[in-house]
C-alpha cells in the first residue's frame, strides 16, 4: 500500500479522537434570536399624574437585520411591584398599543419586555397627585436592564494620564442629581434634606450633588437620604432616595478606568460599573460588510459603523476598546494580558511552544455591575477574518485579530509551524475575562464576547466569557453569554453561580474540571489473562513499544495492535494474540486502568477528594452548543502516553516527523456540582443538532473516499458513533420529544425529535465527577446514561474493515473510559415549549420574593 494511503488511513482517526469533545468541534446549526436591545426615551424614575386619560407606553425594538428573529419578540408591557395598583396597563385591542392608568399615589417599576422575557428594560414610575420630587441622576443614566434595585457607587474615581501600571490617582467621588419637584402650584425645584441615614454621604444642595464624606471613615452599604421641598408650595412632599457606597470600589465610566482598574493595576481594584461597555452594533447604526461567502442561508459580516448617527443617544453606553478611527484599529495589543497557562502544558514546553493565554480583563477584586453590559466583540470576534469555503467556517486574521483559538495540549505535526499541524487537541482558551484571585464576587453584570450570531461556528475563536482560576469566588444575578464556553472553572473550589442565566454558548455553557492530575502510577504491577494463562509484568515493561521476544498478554502495545486490526485490514498479516473478543476488551480495560492513577483522588474509605465543589442555585441554562454543563476530565488513551500503538507511532514518525507526546496524559482530579433552589435548563435541540460537526467532518468523505469507495458519504457518526449511541438510548428510555421551533413569521425553523442536552461527563479518562442534585426541578432529570464505546460502538460500525480500523484508533487517544450523559426523563413531555428561554423576570423574582 502506498505511504500516502497509509497516512491518510492512520492519521484521520487521530484527528477525530483527538477533536471529537473539544476545541473546534461546533454544531453547523442556524438558530433563530431574540431582539438586541430596547429603545425609549423614558427617564430612570418617571412621574405621572393621577388623571382620566391614559399615558401611552413607547418603545422600539432593536433588531439585527442579519439574523433570522424567533418567534416571541414582540413588545409588551406591565407592571412590576405594583401591590397596591397605583398603575393599571391595557393594551388596546385594535391599534395594539400600550397605556399606562395612574390610579392613585405611589410607585412601581414599569416594564418593556419581548414577550419570551430574554430581553426586557425598566424604570420606576411615581404616581402623583398634588407633589412629587422626582429624582435621576444628571449623568449616567441607569442601564434599565439592573436585577438588583439600588445602584452601587464606588467611594473612589480614577484620575490618570496615560495607561501605565499603577500611574492613577483616587479621589472621593460625588454623583449629581437631577431633581424635579412636580405638581399644582409648585414655585420651586429646590429640596432640602431631612435626613441621612449614614455618614458616608453629605448633600450640596446648591449644586444637587451627592458628596461621598473625606473625612468620615467610610463603612459602606445602603444610604437612604429623605427630600423635602424647600418651598412654603412643596415642603409637604417628601421622597426617598437610596444608593449603596462600595467601600474602597472605584467607579469605571469608560473603557480605560476598566484597563485602570483591572490589567494596570498590581493589585487591582473594586470595580463599579457606571456605564455599559458594547460594540459597534450596540451604539452606531452602520452598514454590514461581507466577510466572505454566504452559507446555512446566514451572512457573516463586519459591522462599519456611521459614527455621526447613534441608535440611542441616551443610552448610557461607551466603546469596549481604544480605536483609531484614522488607522482603523483597536489597541487591544497593548491592553490585553497575557497568562501562563495552568492546563497541561507538557507537550508545549517539550516542544517549545508558547503556552500562555490572552486575557481582555483581568480582574483581581469583586466587580459591581448595576446591569450595565461588558461586550468584548471587538477583541474576541475575527472581525478581519475570512470564510474558508471549503468548510464553511470563519477564520481569523493572524495580524489583525486578537483571539487565535486556545493552546494545543497535544498535537499532530510541529506545533510551533500552523502550517505543518494537521490537527491540534486543545488546552486552555483565552478570555474575555479571567478572575484572577480568591474571594471575589461579580454581581449584577451582563456580559458577552461577541455580538449575537446565528451560527455557532463563527465561535471557533472567540475563547471564554470568564474564566476562573480563583477559589471562593461568586457570580451573582448576572447574564454571561456568547461565548465558545461561558464560564470556564478549573480548581475553583467553592465557585458559587446564584441567581444568574448562562446563555448560548459554541460548546458549554459551564465548563468544569481540574488541572490537578495523578500523573501515571510506575510501581503498578499489570495483571492480564489470556486463555485461562495470567501475564504478571512491570509497569514499564508492559507499556514498552519494543515487542520483541514477548509473550501474549505482556504488551500493552501487542494488545493494542490486536484490537487495532491494522495488519489484516491492510492485507499484511496478523498479530499472534490468541483470544477471544471478551478478553480482548478486559485486557483493554486493564491497560486503561494501568495508565489510570487514582492514589490521591480515593481514599481508603472510599470518599472522593474533589478538586472543585461548585455550588449552582437559582440559575437558568439555555442554548448551548453541546450540553449546558460539563465535567471535563483529560484523555488519557496510551497514544498520549508514548505514541502507542508503533504501526500509529512509526506513521507519525518516519512520514510525518510528527513530535509524539511523551507522557502528557493523566488522572484529573474530578469536581463536585451542587445544583439548588430553581435551577433549570432550556436547551432542546433536535438530535440531529447534537452532531459534532467541524472541519474534519467535511473533509473525511473527500479524503477517506478517494481511497475506499464505500466511503462516499461518510460522517464522524461511522467512526465515533457518540451521538446514535445517545440517541438510540433516550429513544429506547422513551425520553425524545416530538415538536417543531418557529420563527417570528410562523415559518419552522426546526422539526422533529429533540432532547433537553443537560449535564455530559467526558470520558475517554477516569472521570468521577459527581453531581447532587436538590433543585426544585429534581423530577425533570434522567438518570446517568452511560455510553462505552469499547463495548456499545460496535453495531454502529461501518461493515468496511478499513473504517473499523479508523474507529478504533480514536480510543487509542481518548481513553477507554465511558462517557456519561445527563438528558430530560420521559415525564411531563407534553408540557415542554421547546422554544421557552429563562425570562430576566425570574431573577427579579427569585431575588426578591
Amino acid at each position: 500500500m502506498k505511504k500516502k494511503t497509509l497516512i491518510v488511513l492512520l492519521i484521520i482517526p487521530f484527528i477525530i479522537g483527538l477533536l471529537s469533545f473539544i476545541s473546534v468541534i461546533l454544531l453547523n446549526i442556524t438558530v433563530a434570536s431574540d431582539i438586541t436591545d430596547i429603545i425609549w426615551n423614558y427617564k430612570d424614575n418617571e412621574g405621572f399624574k393621577i388623571r382620566e386619560n391614559p399615558y401611552e407606553l413607547k418603545a422600539t425594538p432593536v433588531i439585527n437585520e442579519n439574523l433570522i428573529l424567533a418567534t416571541g419578540n414582540d413588545l409588551i408591557w406591565y407592571s412590576r411591584d405594583n401591590e397596591d395598583k397605583v398603575v393599571d396597563i391595557k393594551q388596546d385591542e385594535e391599534t395594539k398599543k400600550y397605556y399606562l392608568y395612574a390610579l392613585k399615589e405611589g410607585s412601581c417599576e414599569i416594564v418593556c419586555s419581548n414577550e419570551k422575557g430574554s430581553k426586557s428594560k425598566s424604570f420606576k414610575a411615581t404616581i402623583y397627585d398634588n407633589g412629587a420630587i422626582i429624582i435621576n441622576y444628571k449623568e449616567y443614566k441607569l442601564s434599565g436592564e439592573q436585577i438588583e434595585n439600588i445602584r452601587s457607587y464606588g467611594e473612589y474615581n480614577l484620575s490618570y494620564n496615560e495607561l501605565k501600571l499603577d500611574n492613577y490617582n483616587k479621589t472621593k467621588a460625588s454623583i449629581k442629581l437631577d431633581i424635579e419637584v412636580v405638581g399644582d402650584n409648585i414655585n420651586s425645584n429646590k429640596v432640602v434634606v431631612d435626613n441621612i441615614s449614614s455618614k458616608d454621604i453629605s448633600f450640596d444642595n446648591i449644586n444637587n450633588e451627592l458628596i461621598i464624606n473625606k473625612d468620615e471613615d467610610i463603612t459602606g452599604g445602603v444610604s437612604t437620604i429623605t427630600f423635602r421641598g424647600d418651598d412654603i408650595t412643596s415642603n409637604y412632599i417628601t421622597s426617598d432616595f437610596k444608593i449603596n457606597i462600595i467601600k474602597d470600589g472605584v467607579n469605571v465610566y469608560n473603557y480605560n478606568d476598566l484597563m485602570m482598574a483591572t490589567n494596570f493595576s498590581s493589585s487591582g481594584e473594586i470595580v463599579v460599573l457606571q456605564t455599559s461597555l458594547g460594540s459597534f452594533r450596540d451604539i452606531y447604526n452602520g452598514v454590514e460588510s461581507s466577510l466572505g461567502e454566504e452559507f446555512d442561508h446566514q451572512k457573516v459580516t463586519k459591522f462599519i459603523p456611521d459614527f455621526t448617527s447613534y441608535k440611542n443617544k441616551d443610552n448610557n453606553i461607551s466603546l469596549f476598546g481604544n480605536y483609531n478611527k484614522e488607522l482603523d484599529k483597536f489597541n487591544f495589543n497593548n491592553e490585553l494580558i497575557k497568562l501562563k497557562t495552568t492546563y497541561n502544558d507538557k507537550f508545549l514546553l517539550d516542544n517549545n511552544s508558547n503556552n500562555e493565554v490572552k486575557v481582555g480583563i483581568n480582574l483581581k477584586k469583586d466587580l459591581y455591575g448595576n446591569g450595565f453590559l461588558i461586550n468584548g466583540n471587538a477583541l474576541c470576534f475575527p472581525n478581519n477574518g475570512s470564510i474558508d469555503t471549503n468548510v464553511k467556517k470563519l477564520y481569523p486574521s493572524s495580524e489583525l485579530d486578537y483571539f487565535l483559538g486556545p493552546l494545543a495540549f497535544v498535537t499532530i505535526g510541529d506545533p510551533n509551524n500552523n502550517e505543518a499541524v494537521i490537527v491540534k487537541a486543545f488546552g486552555e482558551d483565552n478570555a474575555l475575562l479571567s478572575i484572577k484571585g480568591d474571594n471575589i464576587t461579580i454581581n449584577d453584570l451582563r456580559i458577552k464576547s461577541i455580538d449575537d450570531n446565528s451560527n455557532k461556528r463563527n465561535f471557533a475563536y472567540i475563547g471564554s466569557t470568564i474564566d476562573i482560576r480563583g477559589k471562593n469566588v461568586t457570580i451573582k444575578n448576572s447574564i454571561i453569554s456568547n461565548g465558545k464556553n461561558l464560564i470556564r472553572a478549573f480548581d475553583s473550589d467553592n465557585l458559587n453561580i446564584d441567581n444568574s442565566i448562562l446563555s448560548n454558548s459554541a460548546e458549554f455553557n459551564l465548563l468544569v474540571g481540574s488541572n490537578k492530575i495523578s500523573n501515571y502510577d510506575s510501581k503498578k504491577e499489570i495483571i492480564t489473562n489470556f486463555n485461562n494463562t495470567q501475564y504478571k509484568n512491570s509497569f514499564n515493561d508492559f507499556y514498552d513499544k519494543n515487542t520483541n521476544n514477548l509473550n501474549e498478554g505482556s504488551s500493552a502495545n501487542l494488545i493494542l495492535e490486536k484490537y487495532l486490526g491494522a495488519s489484516e485490514a491492510l492485507g499484511s498479516g496478523s498479530i499472534d494474540l490468541s483470544c477471544s473478543k471478551e478478553e480482548l476488551y478486559k485486557a483493554l480495560e486493564v491497560i486503561q486502568d494501568g495508565l489510570d492513577n487514582l492514589n490521591g483522588i480515593i481514599n481508603e474509605d472510599g470518599s472522593i477528594n474533589y478538586a472543585n465543589n461548585i455550588n449552582i442555585n437559582n440559575t437558568y441554562f439555555s442554548d448551548s452548543g453541546i450540553f449546558s454543563i460539563a465535567f471535563e476530565t483529560m484523555f488519557n488513551g496510551p497514544y498520549l502516553y508514548r505514541g502507542l500503538s508503533s504501526t500509529i507511532s512509526n506513521v507519525l514518525t518516519s512520514l510525518l516527523s510528527s513530535p509524539l507526546p511523551n507522557k502528557i496524559g493523566g488522572t484529573s482530579f474530578p469536581s463536585k456540582i451542587t445544583l439548588t433552589g430553581n435551577t433549570e435548563f432550556y436547551d432542546y435541540k433536535r438530535k440531529e443538532d447534537i452532531d459534532i460537526s467541524c472541519l474534519i467532518e467535511e473533509r473525511l468523505s473527500s479524503l477517506v473516499g478517494s481511497i475506499v469507495s464505500s466511503a462516499s458519504n461518510l460522517t464522524i457518526d461511522d467512526f465515533f458513533p457518540m451521538k446514535p449511541i445517545l440517541i438510540d438510548k433516550c429513544k429506547s428510555l422513551n425520553y425524545m420529544i416530538n415538536g417543531e421551533i418557529l420563527d417570528s413569521s410562523g415559518n419552522t425553523i426546526k422539526k422533529g425529535e429533540f432532547i433537553n442536552t443537560k449535564v455530559a461527563y467526558y470520558g475517554g479518562g477516569n472521570n468521577l465527577s459527581t453531581l447532587i442534585n436538590e433543585s426544585n426541578n429534581l423530577d425533570s432529570f434522567s438518570k446517568d446514561i452511560e455510553v462505552n464505546l469499547l463495548k456499545d460502538s460496535e453495531p454502529y460500525l461501518n461493515s468496511n474493515t478499513i473504517i473499523q480500523l479508523l474507529s478504533k484508533c480514536v480510543l487509542f487517544a481518548a481513553g477507554f473510559n465511558s462517557f456519561k450523559f445527563v438528558t430530560n426523563n420521559e415525564f411531563n413531555k407534553d408540557k415542554i415549549k421547546l422554544d421557552e428561554v429563562p425570562s430576566k423576570e425570574y431573577l427579579k423574582r427569585n431575588l426578591y420574593n
